[in-house]
């Protein structure tokens, strides 16, 4: 386990198949977000790289302020509760495919396909975007 994948009470943590699987027992988005309310959280200093291992699966929230590289898979698809948030130090590479909201403050190689993309002051996206609200 990644120093910065936080596994507690809300979260719980499976290693299977190529498969890094996190399910969260309580919704985060109705509670509001903070960093202890995402499913997954990648935190500063952390490196997770998934390129040739597998596959990162979560709930409906991630939350990047380390490094983070491979597949993700949100289990909640196209649902309007999804989150993928790249914090100001955070650097995702990888497709953002299955989640409603992307925010990047940091920096997100990888194409993206969601509902809404916020891209904060001097954040970086490199890839090609769809999305219905920029």
């Amino acid at each position: 386990m990644s120093k910065g994948l936080k596994n507690g009470p809300s979260a719980s943590l499976e290693l299977s198949r190529n498969r890094v699987h996190i399910t969260s027992l309580k919704s985060t988005l109705e509670e509001g977000l903070s960093e202890n309310n995402f499913s997954v959280v990648i935190g500063k200093g952390s490196d997770l790289n998934l390129d040739s291992v597998g596959t990162l699966t979560f709930s409906d929230s991630l939350l990047v302020e380390g490094s983070l590289s491979g597949r993700l898979e949100c289990l909640c698809y196209n649902s309007k509760d999804t989150l993928v948030k790249i914090g100001v130090e955070g650097k995702l590479r990888a497709d953002v495919k299955c989640v409603a909201m992307v925010e990047v403050l940091g920096s997100l190689t990888g194409d993206v396909h969601c509902q809404h993309l916020i891209v904060g002051p001097g954040a970086e996206v490199l890839g090609n975007i769809t999305t219905e609200s920029l």
